[in-house]
């Protein structure tokens, strides 16, 4: 009679029940003997919404078999979106956590399973179900058939949701037979697997009960419990109380799981299911002979005999009628075959938890399986007495009140299960105890990798206290099995820890180090760590090379030297096939702690009485990707939204003609993450896009909504999954962006590798600018922000360009095709297409292509390779091939036949590529360009301050927003404190070095920084260059130490304050110390589009409420602003035009000193004053009179006098002034001195130097203040300083210069009032022809920016203009285009007249007229 092929062996269970949260914890409790039915207070049902009314009722009873956490999900595991998990039914959230734990219990990674595994499942009716307790609160759940409300409460959708989520492919059926459902699932499920209709099954049932906290009230008659006890087979059985619980069992055939080394938990045999018909009492009733057919048939479908059955878990309701039938029932069937009395213990789970309704029969499967595996009974409780309607001592069966040691028989042990539902379905189960499991040979011991992950950090850190605490039970398990079923039997997420460990103790020591520490020798942590497909190119054969080793057999200590390696390998995202490590091992499946789901609540709303019902409030969802944000799919298809507002770095910095225009790529990366989400698991592996079209670009203004569309096109013969996509707008009817078609595999399609080296080679092009290169992009109305400039090296022949792109900013592992990366790639096409030299061109936006293959997932660093593709121009547009290449050489990306197309300000489509392709593309919004100069004229522009209102655009700290102060004494940290904020102090000293300082921060939680530069006594010259120390310095080693704890790749907010660093008013007196703040920052703030930065420079806090400077609006661009007089102001620029001059500003012969004289414009203004005034100039420089200089001096002497050269080092007073005095000795007088040292070493502040930066500054501070200490008490004509209009439009890479800038500005208004001469000072744009930025690239990046080169000859006449007039400061610029005005914020115009009867000297009067 044996059929062991036929059996089913259970090696996956997961449950939870009334006062258990695990099947574990239920068969503690069952062998305890506690109850899971919960007596309720009065306060606990008040809370829940039950009426003082009914709690007054005398019938109502106050218990209930209650779920912990029923309302609790963990939405993102699954990727739910929060709105969706609000209104799906419990039933459906628990059951899907529940099939992940049953698979995970057995060793089965959910997601990844090759074969078909089956889903029978059931849940809960309508009675008392979430949907209809949703009516009383939402307006809308009575929505259209396929809508949210239908697939997130309908019973149907229950195991297909299983089937979907986890990627199962067998069949997938929802069972409903009320109180029998769950043991008739598992009997379809072994069926199915006998058939061979799947290799695995999931078999289980839910029912939660909602409301959930609420007792009942008892009706003579009924079944309900009048106590609130269930007493099956007790002469005091009252009724059932009804409860909620959960259970899932994974079913495979016995022979597979024994040759599959599984671990079984118990055997069914057999099982059967029938109907009782009509000839019974009434529709509820049961009847004795349909019961008794059924379990007759189960015996003969396992071929066994009753007699051998030592238990059997009864249906047992505990009501008067219910229990007297089916003991009769029972016992005629064993009568049938036996006449021994009272051998076969007989029990009733609904005595511990109450009848739950649907799931009753997954609570009795598992408490047998555990019974069958423990080899014990446990306790019946509730019993005392029996039914008189039962005679115990004449039949087969007895009550076992106490727990119970299942003793060896002559036949395995063996235990049966009875279920009845409502309407008559009866299902009877046989099961066995497992087969004993063979010992393993096991390898000789060496040490293993054990490998932890979650999907977050929170869930990671709770696996590994949930295994030191399975681990203190004491399994007595061996720690190959627990490493061999953590590396196979659990999905590999994000977050991960590894250890390398010895042995079972080991691993003890090692987890409660890390539990306490977060760190422990030998073992990794990694926190958002990317998938294979996207991780460091490389990693993958070095990781396989590694194994490889290990398998061959490697001593001990070289074997835990490569696993340590591994273990890092695989936590920074390598594929390391673990399971190989296991070969010949004896390693084997255990049951080890599953998942620890994150518990949050999607409880129904209270609604207060008398309030009418709302819609589903849409809350602030957790979005599934940065271009994918919500799932709204329906029965119509697959559908996804997302909605832009045009900050998101991808439309911030990626502008044509003006306007936030998503990149074309981006559209492909929303597919792919669609997809990805439509078809889970592996089945995304290599994608291959066809006849993909831009349609019609997506322009954010302002609020903007995409939606994806999927259209699933089944699967080719070759397993390809065909998928239609088209993304679309809504608004005024809808509007397609762009369509295509995507195969998506799970094969790996093999690409060609790609000699980069022989590409490179081979384009004879030299090497372009980078600068320049965007320049150009600009030229041709296509702005890129600092996070889309992924180009860093390109090389052109006209055919092809290989480039080298690296991602500009944070890397996001969300992302696949990087949007940076891949529309970079985009932007070396613009070379082929338009050109690099300026000349003409357009801006160019991808319009279709012909294939794309994804072989893998953008990269940090990439190669780009693109070639003219053959064939003739679609349009007389030439069509491209792209590759996107690893720097294993291993393409990752490749594009066939990208066609492109110019975009005007109003484009009309072209009928050659309509006809070629799909209808042209909608033209961009129109917006004015920049006008184009007739002709380059030189500008004079005046720097003015102008008050700023801001009405709205103030803001306000956000809640919760965490502020520092940097630096500062107690004093200012409590005027801070005045404002509502939270507050923290960090001191930080004038020479704490950026490692101090960035221990000090290590440890800190903020969101907004503050910083306060000292205050600084304006009388105080003696202090100003050592005052840098305390300002720019340290500031610039709090920026380092940002940098080097990650804060450049995040978001923050920065305030940065001085005190009367710049001057606003003429007749102020300034403090010009920290004034090279205000360049730096500026400068920075380009650097790092993530920041934001608010740079302010008042009077004085006495005066100025804290609440102010906090509310003050952010500036992207690092503009500052100055506080005078109870006024904010913001600094401008005035329009002179041309500078009338009348008089000569230098005198015949004069005598000059030149610092810096050797380079630049200082060598240019000698020529002009030996040629026009045969002047004497003495030139002071750092360098010795090299060959170089000789011959500039040479030069100059052919046009009259030679120029005199003293070598001293400016940025040092004593020399400088050796110098001077060496001058004063040998000439009889000096009549001016100009400024003209510069040192300009253009650096990102991350990749820059402190000694860099000293050096820049150093050019600029030191030298300006030596120059006024060495020629103090000379009288002289004017003192000039040459500095740059990067004291006002700083750029990014500039920090050093631009902060050399600003002092130097500052620091000659302040000198001015103590001198009675006059000191100048001149803000030079662009010269193209002297200086350090002299090359091709840079003269055409500033045409782009509508910037000319400024010439000797107009400079000197400006100049000169400009020294004879009253006026202190201007700046000179060469204007192609309006363009440049608007960078510089030129605001006015006005028109400078010089007193016309003023002939000579300086005290003329000027007229400024507006």
């Amino acid at each position: 009679m044996e059929k062991q092929h036929s059996d089913i062996a259970i090696i996956g269970m997961a449950g939870r029940f009334p006062g258990s949260t695990s099947t574990h914890e239920f068969w503690a409790n069952l062998c305890a003997g506690r109850s899971g039915i919960a007596a309720l207070s009065d306060e606990e049902l008040l809370a829940n919404g039950v009426s003082a009314k009914t709690l007054a009722d005398p019938n109502y009873v106050k218990a209930a078999p209650l779920l912990a956490d029923h309302d609790c999900f963990d939405s993102e595991f699954f990727m739910v979106p929060p709105r969706d998990a609000e209104i799906m039914d419990p039933q459906h959230r628990l059951l899907l956590e529940c099939a992940w734990s049953a698979m995970e219990d057995a060793g089965y990674p959910p997601d990844t399973q090759p074969g078909r595994v089956g889903v029978f499942a059931g849940s809960g009716g309508i009675v008392s179900s979430h949907l209809l307790s949703c009516a009383a609160h939402y307006a809308d759940v009575v929505g259209k058939t396929g809508g949210s409300w239908h697939l997130g409460n309908d019973k149907d959708f229950v195991p297909t949701r299983l089937s979907y989520k986890l990627n199962l492919r067998g069949p997938s059926v929802a069972v409903q037979t009320a109180c029998s459902t769950s043991l008739v699932a598992v009997h379809m499920a072994c069926q199915s697997i006998r058939s061979g209709e799947c290799d695995m099954a999931l078999a289980g049932a839910v029912s939660v009960r909602t409301p959930h906290v609420a007792g009942y009230l008892y009706e003579s008659g009924n079944i309900f419990s009048a106590d609130g006890q269930v007493r099956a087979f007790d002469a005091d059985a009252r009724g059932v109380v009804f409860g909620s619980g959960v259970g899932m069992v994974l079913l495979k055939s016995l022979q597979q799981a024994l040759a599959d080394g599984d671990c079984i938990h118990a055997v069914i045999k057999g099982s059967a299911i029938n109907n009782d018909g009509g000839q019974k009492m009434s529709f509820m009733a049961t009847k004795v002979e349909g019961q008794v057919d059924c379990m007759r048939a189960a015996l003969d479908n396992a071929g066994v005999s009753a007699d051998s059955i030592g238990y059997i878990e009864a249906h047992g309701t505990g009501t008067a009628m219910g229990d007297p039938i089916e003991i009769l029932a029972l016992s005629r069937l064993f009568r049938c075959e036996t006449e021994r009395r009272q051998f076969c213990a007989i029990g009733s789970v609904k005595n511990n938890i109450g009848h739950i309704d649907i799931a009753a029969g997954m609570a009795s499967l598992i408490k047998v399986a555990m019974s069958l595996k423990h080899q014990h009974i446990a306790p019946c409780i509730n019993f005392s007495t029996p039914n008189p309607k039962i005679d115990f001592e004449s039949s087969p069966f007895h009550v076992n009140t106490d727990a119970l040691e299942w003793p060896q028989g002559d036949t395995p042990r063996r235990a049966a299960i009875n279920c009845l539902g409502i309407g008559g379905t009866n299902a009877f189960m046989v099961l066995e105890e497992p087969p004993q499991r063979p010992l393993p040979t096991r390898a000789a011991p060496m040490p293993r990798i054990v490998a932890l992950s979650a999907k977050t950090e929170a869930a990671l850190w709770r696996k590994v206290t949930d295994l030191i605490s399975w681990l203190d039970a004491g399994q007595g398990e061996h720690l190959d099995d627990i490493a061999f079923t953590l590396a196979t039997g659990r999905s590999p997420f994000a977050h991960r820890c590894v250890l390398v460990v010895s042995d079972v103790a080991d691993l003890i020591a090692k987890l409660e180090r890390l539990h306490r520490h977060r760190r422990a020798p030998e073992c990794f942590v990694g926190s958002e760590v990317e998938h294979s497909g996207h991780a460091t190119p490389g990693l993958d054969e070095f990781a396989q090379f590694l194994v490889q080793q290990v398998l061959g057999g490697l001593p001990a200590d070289q074997a835990r030297s490569k696993l340590i390696a591994l273990a890092d390998l695989y936590c920074r995202g390598a594929t390391v096939s673990l399971d190989t490590l296991f070969v010949g091992s004896g390693a084997r499946r255990i049951t080890l702690p599953t998942y620890p789901f994150e518990r949050r609540r999607f409880a129904i709303p209270e609604r207060t009485a008398g309030a009418r019902p709302q819609p589903v409030a849409a809350t602030a969802p957790a979005i599934l990707h940065p271009l994918l944000h919500a799932n709204v799919s329906d029965v119509s298809g697959l559908i996804f939204t997302t909605e832009f507002d045009g900050g998101e770095f991808f439309l911030r910095d990626h502008k044509v003609l003006g306007r936030r225009v998503l990149p074309g790529v981006a559209y492909v990366e929303m597919v792919r993450a669609a997809a990805a989400l439509a078809l889970p698991g592996d089945r995304t592996r290599t994608l291959e896009f066809q006849d993909h079209a831009w349609i019609q670009p997506v322009v954010v203004d302002d609020a903007f909504v995409l939606t994806v569309v999927l259209h699933d096109k089944g699967e080719d013969e070759d397993g390809g999954h065909w998928l239609d996509y088209e993304i679309r707008s809504e608004g005024g009817g809808e509007t397609p962006h762009a369509r295509g078609t995507v195969r998506c595999s799970a094969e790996i399609i093999e690409a060609e590798p790609v000699d980069v080296a022989a590409v490179d080679e081979a384009i004879e092009g030299a090497n372009c600018d980078r600068d320049a290169l965007y320049a150009r992009f600009e030229a041709l109305g296509l702005r890129y922000g600092s996070t889309m400039q992924g180009i860093t090296e390109l090389r052109s022949d006209g055919d092809q360009v290989i480039a080298r792109l690296r991602l500009p900013g944070a890397s996001d592992p969300r992302f696949g095709l990087h949007p940076a990366i891949m529309d970079s790639a985009m932007q070396c096409t613009i070379c082929l297409l338009a050109g690099l030299d300026g000349e003409g061109g357009a801006a160019l936006m991808p319009f279709a292509f012909d294939d794309m293959i994804v072989h893998g997932g953008t990269s940090e660093e990439m190669w780009v390779w693109v070639r003219r593709a053959p064939g003739a121009p679609i349009a007389g547009m030439p069509s491209l091939d792209i590759d996107l290449i690893d720097d294993q050489g291993l393409p990752r990306v490749s594009i066939l036949g990208l066609v492109s197309r110019a975009v005007a300000a109003a484009p009309a489509a072209s009928p050659a590529l309509a006809s070629t392709r799909v209808a042209g593309a909608a033209p961009m919004p129109p917006k004015p360009a920049a006008p184009h100069v007739s002709k380059p004229v030189l500008h004079a522009l005046v720097p003015i301050w102008n008050p700023v209102r801001f009405g709205r655009d103030t803001v306000t700290s956000m809640p919760g927003e965490r502020c520092l102060l940097l630096g500062g004494d107690e004093a200012l940290f409590a005027w801070l404190r005045a404002a509502p904020i939270d507050l923290r102090h960090q001191p930080i000293g004038a020479g704490d070095s950026v490692e101090r300082i960035e221990r000090l921060l290590a440890d800190r939680e903020f969101d907004h920084l503050l910083w306060f530069a000292p205050e600084a006594d304006p009388d105080d010259d003696d202090a100003i260059v050592t005052s840098q120390e305390a300002g720019v310095l340290a500031l610039f080693r709090i920026l380092k130490s940002l940098s080097r704890l990650d804060w450049f790749e995040r978001e923050l907010k920065f305030t940065v304050v001085t005190r009367r660093a710049l001057q606003v008013f003429a007749d102020e007196r300034v403090s010009p110390h920290h004034a090279s703040v205000h360049g730096m920052i500026g400068s920075v703030a380009k650097e790092l589009p993530l920041w934001r930065f608010r740079l302010l420079d008042i009077e004085s806090t006495v005066y100025l409420d804290p609440g102010e400077i906090l509310a003050l609006p952010w500036d992207e661009q690092g503009r500052g602003l100055a506080f005078r007089s109870d006024e904010w102001f913001r600094q401008e620029f005035a329009d002179v035009g041309r500078m009338p001059s009348s008089r000569s500003a230098y005198r015949q012969s004069g005598i000059y000193v030149v610092i810096g004289g050797a380079g630049g414009i200082g060598e240019v203004w000698t020529r002009h004053m030996v040629t026009h005034y045969d002047a004497e100039v003495i030139w002071i420089g750092r360098r010795p009179q090299d060959a170089d200089i000789e011959a500039k001096l040479d030069a100059i002497e052919s046009l009259g006098r030679r120029p005199h050269y003293f070598s001293a080092d400016a940025t040092d007073a004593a020399v400088l002034g050796a110098a001077v005095a060496a001058i004063r000795e040998r000439f009889p007088r000096i009549d001016g001195v100009v400024h003209s040292a510069l040192v300009l070493q253009d650096q990102t502040v991350r990749a820059m130097g402190e000694a860099v930066f000293r050096q820049s500054l150093a050019a600029k501070v030191d030298v300006s203040v030596n120059i006024e200490r060495a020629f103090a008490g000379q009288d002289l004509d004017f003192v000039l300083f040459f500095s740059s209009v990067a004291s006002f439009h700083r750029d990014a890479g500039q920090s050093n210069y631009c902060a050399g800038c600003t002092f130097k500005d500052s620091f000659a208004q302040a000198m001015r009032a103590r001198h009675p001469y006059p000191v100048k000072i001149v803000n030079w744009a662009y010269w193209g022809s002297v200086g350090v930025v002299t090359d091709t690239f840079y003269r055409k990046r500033m045409e782009s920016l509508g910037i000319g080169s400024i010439e000797p000859e107009e400079a000197m006449r400006e100049l000169e203009a400009f020294i004879a007039s009253d006026m202190d400061q201007l700046a000179l610029i060469k204007v192609i285009s309006q363009r440049a005005l608007d960078n510089l914020w030129v605001s006015e115009e006005v028109r400078y007249y010089q007193d016309l009867e003023a002939t000579s000297g300086y005290g003329a009067e000027a007229v400024i007229a507006s």
